[in-house]
């Protein structure tokens, strides 16, 4: 009889150029932020990367990229205010003149200058030409709507006095006078300053005694105040630039540190904001990071911060720079994190940030992702980290809060959770483009590091994988140190105490050889081959110590034990069970490669470098323990799968195992090697 092919051809009209991947959003801190922009009209900020990256922030969900042709850094940045544009220049001594008025932001124009460095730029408030500072001390001028270069220049030989036969060094500074943008401040990296005037191309220099780093104009353009390199502040009046009209040390008569930047802003004509960087007292010999604000003669305050500071920019309300500009707030980029001020409330307290920028405050070690979680369970998060609010913090909202954010609607609730170096791990609503912290859980807080593994530099608190029943909320947490943690979600506060099951010693898998790759059934089988029960169910509370011996004598090395007592802990994830695994030495850990959890048998297994663990984690106790050797014993097992495996450099479940509940009594365990073959396949144990 002929067969009759019943087949279908089915023309595929998706091809593989029909689907493209790529980026749409990143989260966390830009790495290596080189400068900062903002634009107080749009309300946007803009942070310039070493990797020739631009990230531009406005309110919660605007958070764009734009990437340079090259990966040069972008040294200097800028926004042309209120007309969609931003100029940038990179270390290639490249300016861009980027448009991101559209959807997707493009580069208009681009300008090589070929004999000089840019190391400062400046364009004021509604003006069309751009100004670039170069390393070389010249002043070159950009017409920013044809992006041409003219011939316009300011030489440093013309600015600076004649009797200086000495090279002032690059520009450092360019400011325009707020009332006549004809007269234009220049400061020099060796602290002189030169104040240009367009039209009849002649300069009035300020004293070089002391020598000045930075400069701020008052709103009537009338004066100016400079930072200094001995830590002082100096006014002078336009009747007489030659002479210091009023000089202060806030930060004392003592030895001081240069201050870095300064910005004299007004909240109306009496009352006046000084915000500078540096100036600190150099008693010490240790620099410390500081923001001070001077507030007339009302208050002052210094805000040390724990990272070096980039640069800042304060916040104002009136864009114009000939009146009264109201700042209420102060943009600080730090050298991993940046912070915002809020000047309108006592004390100066920090904003919250509606951005994921402090996801890498600790190195990120572990994600997990979860997608259609129940809505319960959000919920559940949300009311718990409520509670967990920063105290300290201001009470305004974010006020960077321009932009359109993209429409990025689902279906279902996504859970991101982040395991870091520290011991902590953050759940993350990732429904929208944004993250938005929901809750921060100290998973390390429970342990306590043994005195004689001090010195040992791979004892770490840092999470490895992460793993969330999402039908009993139960999470599971390893660390890299041997450490395994199961958290129970309570509503209420409440008092336990932890169990603690020590996994037992288990002997490594032998060398490889060429005889045991030959023969390794043979001499496998002088052992036994039945899967035996422990001697001991070892269950014990966090009081007892962890570093008692096995049952054979084995001495145990762990570089933790669990805080002993009844403790009260908040609402939450709080532990319920830790599984400490034994080292192999002093200096090495017998690292945990793999885990699987059930809490519908209420079974946990842990895969290390030598053997496989079943816990119970309703009873908390010990099931099951193999070695490696063990488990290439057990029969059901095909010869050529044994002959194909490597046993030298890695373990045979070095790669995951899962657990099935197939029958109600029975469990299955499924243990795959790197090269994803399973050493006893359909192999089923009774759970008495």
């Amino acid at each position: 009889m002929q067969e009759i092919d019943m087949s279908i051809d089915v023309e595929e009209r998706l091809q593989p150029e029909n689907c493209v991947l790529r980026t749409v959003v990143r989260h966390g801190f830009p790495d290596d932020a080189k400068c900062l922009a903002y634009d107080p009209v749009q309300r946007l900020i803009a942070i310039g990367t070493g990797r020739g990256c631009v990230r531009v922030l406005g309110e919660a969900g605007v958070d764009y990229q734009m990437v340079h042709p090259t990966d040069y850094p972008v040294t200097n940045i800028i926004f042309c205010i209120n007309e969609g544009a931003l100029v940038t220049a990179c270390s290639n001594d490249m300016v861009h003149l980027w448009n991101f008025r559209q959807k997707h932001p493009e580069i208009l124009h681009s300008l090589q200058m070929s004999k000089e460095g840019i190391t400062s730029m400046h364009l004021p408030y509604g003006g069309r030409w751009l100004m670039l500072g170069t390393e070389k001390g010249n002043v070159y001028f950009v017409c920013v709507s044809t992006f041409q270069l003219s011939t316009y220049v300011i030489n440093w030989n013309k600015a600076i006095d004649i009797a200086c036969r000495v090279h002032p060094g690059s520009v450092r500074q360019i400011s325009t006078c707020p009332t006549d943008h004809t007269k234009i401040g220049i400061v020099f990296e060796k602290g002189v300053v030169a104040l240009w005037d367009l039209v009849t191309k002649n300069a009035e220099r300020l004293p070089m005694d002391p020598p000045v780093k930075c400069l701020s104009w008052h709103y009537n353009g009338q004066s100016l105040m400079t930072g200094n390199v001995d830590g002082s502040l100096c006014i002078y009046n336009a009747k007489k630039w030659t002479e210091v009209f009023q000089k202060s040390t806030p930060h004392g008569i003592g030895s001081c540190r240069p201050i870095h930047q300064v910005e004299w802003r007004h909240a109306n004509e009496a009352d006046q904001f000084l915000v500078f960087s540096g100036g600190m007292p150099s008693d010490d010999n240790l620099p410390i990071p500081a923001i001070t604000v001077l507030r007339g003669s009302k208050s002052a305050t210094v805000m040390e911060m724990e990272q070096p500071i980039i640069t800042f920019i304060t916040l104002n309300s009136v864009p114009l720079e000939n009146s009264p500009q109201q700042p209420h707030g102060i943009a600080v980029l730090l050298k991993n994190s940046f912070m915002l001020i809020d000047l309108l409330s006592p004390q100066y307290p920090t904003i919250d940030c509606p951005h994921s920028l402090d996801i890498h405050e600790s190195p990120v070690t572990a994600v997990s992702y979860y997608s259609d979680c129940p809505s319960d369970l959000m919920g559940a998060l949300t009311l718990v980290g409520c509670k967990q609010r920063k105290k300290g913090l201001s009470d305004r909202k974010w006020p960077i809060n321009g932009g359109i954010g993209r429409d990025c609607a689902t279906g279902h609730q996504e859970l991101v959770l982040t395991g870091h170096k520290d011991g902590s791990i953050r759940f993350w609503a990732a429904s929208g483009e944004d993250l938005q912290i929901l809750y921060r859980l100290k998973a390390a807080s429970h342990f306590e590091r043994l005195e004689e593994t001090e010195g040992l530099r791979d004892v770490s608190h840092a999470i490895k994988t992460l793993e969330l029943c999402l039908d009993s909320r139960l999470l599971l947490v390893t660390g890299i140190s041997g450490q395994v943690t199961l958290f129970r979600f309570v509503k209420q506060e409440g008092v336990n105490v932890i169990a603690v099951v020590n996994i037992p010693v288990l002997s490594p898998p032998p060398p490889a050889t060429a005889s045991t790759s030959s023969g390794i059934g043979s001499s496998i089988e002088e052992k036994p081959r039945e899967m035996r029960r422990q001697q001991k169910l070892i269950s014990e509370s966090s009081r007892r110590q962890s570093s008692e011996t096995s049952d054979e004598g084995d001495e145990r090395i762990v570089p933790f034990k669990i805080r002993g007592g009844a403790v009260k802990r908040p609402p939450g994830y709080q532990p319920e069970l830790s599984c400490l695994v034994p080292w192999r030495s002093s200096s090495t850990a017998d690292s945990i490669t793999s885990t699987a959890l059930n809490s519908a048998f209420g079974v946990l297994a842990i895969g290390t470098a030598s053997g496989l663990t079943l816990v119970d984690i309703t009873q908390c106790a010990l099931i099951y323990a193999w070695s490696s050797v063990e488990l290439y014993g057990c029969d059901p097992t095909p010869a050529v799968q044994l002959g194909s495996l490597s046993m030298g450099d890695s373990s045979p479940i070095e790669c995951t195992f899962t657990l099935c509940s197939s029958f109600s009594s029975l469990f299955t365990v499924q243990v795959l090697s790197q090269s994803n073959q399973s050493i006893f396949p359909d192999h089923a144990f009774q759970i008495d």
